[in-house]
């Protein structure tokens, strides 16, 4: 039975973690942000700047200094907004592991106590994470980028 519901836990956990976005349907207008792949739900660093009045590549940097910085602004914070989602995703791994740890103690009061432990870390680990990307969310739009 724990077989079971382990097994359908993960099948139902990493069927949620892989997403595609949707592609535009032929009625819509043709938006080229829309067209990439997101894997556990990171966006690529080229996030929000295709330009969709081309052909759907990547927009020039632009020849003024201001153009540069949003430019390489907006690809920054796409990487730093990448790598905390991964934080995030790992601090799940985390709270997974601790669980296994506490179910597995066997009674052992030390066994239990370190499960108990690495949850309450994960947890933390998770809120520090999630005010991380929306912090770094804030900044890039009071920049303006």
């Amino acid at each position: 039975m724990k077989k079971a519901l382990s097994t359908l836990l993960l099948v139902m956990s990493s069927a949620t973690l892989i997403t595609v976005s949707a592609v535009p349907t032929a009625m819509a207008a043709p938006d080229c942000n829309d067209k990439y792949f997101t894997i556990l739900g990171i966006n690529p660093w080229y996030y929000k700047l295709l330009d969709s009045k081309k052909d759907c590549t990547i927009k020039s940097p632009g020849d003024t200094p201001e153009k540069q910085r949003k430019f390489f602004g907006r690809v920054i914070l796409n990487v730093i907004d990448a790598m905390l989602r991964l934080v995030a995703i790992l601090t799940i791994g985390f709270v997974i592991f601790g669980g296994f740890k506490y179910m597995t103690s066997a009674g052992s009061p030390d066994a239990a106590a370190k499960g108990r432990k690495t949850i309450t870390n994960a947890l933390i680990g998770m809120v520090i994470a999630t005010a991380s990307v929306a912090l770094v969310n804030f900044i890039g739009g009071a920049l303006g980028l």
